[in-house]
């Protein structure tokens, strides 16, 4: 299984995440639908905790026409024991000092046996005058790791919030297009996650698309028959990383997966149009 820390390592640079997502416990809500091409965010500097708990922090700024905000991405690998809890934040303070203060709501995400679990925090501005860095501390521990300061162009526009209650990632799909021309080859992947640890009433599904220089979608899919047909349930999502040497991620809606469902997510290069699918959870 392709899981986002393994997708941060494929990159030279780095990878990005956010999520445009409705149904899992969002500050200020959302709606029950993204939109077919929703925001995207680039990654920027990054910290952990020896052994358990990381931090990067994700910019919507791709061109001088989005938005200057950032937001931070806490992590728990599927490694660590199960009694870890990572908060993470957003801190700001001016460019002309280094004053620090917390600028975001903080994100709690407990630690799940075999599973990689992710949260985000909602926007903050990060133009002008600020800078901002993420920061991550573990459960009964007065350590703190933050990343490097990020200071943003000016940019315009307003981006969806990519707030993340603790999501839970199930299946992965990617598709490769290999070039041996002049030409570089590029990637896109596709994660699936869950807003519980276990599928029961209630649980719902949300999806990661990644691209690495090809234009790249992806739609979250379910059954009820236990795979012998497969419905869209999502938006198809439509995007591209802004530069041929980063990665760029947006997310689908998340959508009802109740017990006696499947779910699965599918991808497709449209340079290749070759199309993969996760399989069912």
């Amino acid at each position: 299984m392709i899981t986002i820390s393994v997708l941060r390592s494929i990159s030279v640079l780095a990878v990005a995440a956010t999520a445009t997502a409705a149904g899992l416990v969002l500050s200020g809500g959302a709606s029950s639908l993204a939109a077919a091409n929703p925001s995207g965010f680039l990654l920027g500097p990054s910290a952990s905790l020896p052994g358990s708990c990381y931090v990067g922090l994700m910019d919507s700024r791709l061109s001088g026409s989005t938005p200057a905000d950032v937001a931070a991405e806490v992590i728990v690998s599927p490694l660590v024991r199960h009694t870890t809890t990572c908060t993470g934040w957003v801190e700001r303070s001016f460019r002309s000092t280094t004053r620090w203060t917390v600028a975001s709501a903080k994100v709690s995400v407990p630690a799940a046996a075999g599973l990689e679990v992710i949260a985000n925090t909602g926007l903050v501005y990060d133009g002008q005058k600020y800078k901002a860095r993420a920061c991550v501390q573990a459960a009964g521990s007065s350590a703190v790791s933050c990343t490097s300061a990020l200071i943003l162009a000016p940019g315009s526009g307003t981006a969806t919030s990519p707030a993340l209650s603790a999501s839970y990632l199930r299946r992965s799909a990617y598709v490769v297009r290999i070039s041996y021309t002049k030409a570089h080859g590029g990637a896109c992947y596709a994660v699936m996650a869950s807003s519980t640890t276990t599928k029961k009433t209630g649980t719902k599904v949300v999806s990661v698309l990644q691209s690495q220089r090809e234009p790249c979608t992806a739609w979250i899919q379910t059954t009820a028959n236990k795979g012998k047909t497969w419905t869209t349930v999502s938006p198809v999502v439509s995007f591209q990383d802004p530069s041929s040497s980063t990665f760029a991620v947006a997310f689908t809606a998340h959508y009802a997966d109740n017990p006696g469902h499947l779910a699965q997510v599918c991808v497709k290069d449209m340079v290749s149009k070759k199309v993969n699918c996760s399989g069912g959870w």
